[in-house]
């Protein structure tokens, strides 16, 4: 998320004094028309991506918020083969991630570009865990991720390094989406696709809630691991699992990857944009999120990492089959 906030020029939004909306409908299909993955190891690429667009899906693979379970109310994001009767509103980089994938380019009805207007007059220079930064011409995630860089292997400053991975964390998404519900039920009008009353709980925006920032953080970084993923299809790999941030790649597509990213890096030169977490593992996965990491040590079986994500429907008919029986 660091990385992304810095492609996208995230740090020019947050001191800004205004966001301007404009139209760019034809810019921004052209755009569209013409954009290689060979693109995407400019920075300028990136750069023009905090755009959200309307179209009319027909077999669109893009992200979806539904209830995956005809039984359950709660609703989930998954990447989909996407067919609507309806337009809908997705991000640029949402329908770039598609074109990569399927080869193929969508009608764009409408796109809407956001541009930071300005600096803040009140702002001023600030100082992180000791770190001085200036927000005017400075980058605030790229100063906090070379200082963690720097003293990573310091064993005095441990704790430091941990404390600059907490504030990079908090700051570089969550903070921007963050709803606070009422306790209480009350009437809401609510304004989507079309404008409708219905009961529920208001919630309330958090102090630092920007829509542009997040929606763009979130699409990009789907669109940075399509990119992975169309990467591993034409040199005939398959990834193995996919989390939010990260992806299980064959060992040796590693270093092609960490090639082809490294025109994007924004950091000092001994950081690589994309780190192996893991080596030497054995892999078992039923899904991209349901999946164990482990090792074999004699006859003994060491879990490096599992998740079940996407599983609450599977752990409900067990139990209820349990009650049953």
């Amino acid at each position: 998320y660091p990385t992304v906030n810095i492609l996208t020029n995230m740090d020019k939004f947050l001191i800004a004094e205004s966001i301007e909306i404009s139209d760019a409908t034809i810019e921004i299909q052209d755009f569209l028309n013409d954009v290689k993955i060979e693109d995407a190891r400019k920075p300028e690429f990136w750069s023009k991506l905090n755009v959200i667009v309307l179209v009319k899906p027909d077999e669109y693979v893009i992200p979806l918020r539904m209830s995956f379970d005809k039984d359950e109310e709660a609703k989930n994001i998954g990447i989909c083969q996407v067919t609507s009767d309806v337009n809908l509103w997705f991000t640029l980089a949402d329908l770039i991630a598609h074109k990569f994938l399927t080869d193929s380019t969508t009608k764009i009805l409408k796109a809407l570009k956001f541009l930071p207007k300005g600096i803040q007059k009140e702002l001023k220079p600030i100082n992180v865990l000791g770190i001085d930064i200036d927000l005017r011409n400075e980058n605030l995630f790229v100063k906090l991720v070379n200082e963690r860089n720097r003293i990573k292997n310091i064993k005095e400053l441990e704790d430091k390094e941990k404390a600059i991975k907490l504030v990079l964390s908090s700051i570089s998404y969550g903070i921007f989406i963050e709803m606070n519900p009422e306790h209480d039920i009350s009437d809401l009008n609510v304004y989507w696709l079309e404008k409708f009353k219905t009961k529920g709980k208001y919630e309330r925006e958090g102090a630092f809630f920007n829509p542009v920032i997040a929606t763009t953080i979130t699409g990009t970084s789907r669109l940075f691991l399509a990119i992975i993923e169309k990467l591993l299809s034409d040199w005939e790999m398959n990834h193995a699992f996919c989390d939010t941030d990260s992806m299980g790649v064959p060992p040796e597509s590693v270093k092609k990857l960490q090639d082809f990213f490294r025109p994007l890096n924004p950091y000092n030169k001994d950081i690589e944009l994309l780190k192996e977490e893991y080596k030497d593992v054995l892999f078992y996965g039923i899904s991209a999120k349901r999946y164990v990491l482990y090792k074999l040590k004699g006859e003994q079986t060491q879990i490096l990492k599992h998740s079940l994500h996407g599983l609450g429907h599977l752990f409900k008919s067990i139990w209820q089959n349990r009650r049953l029986a």
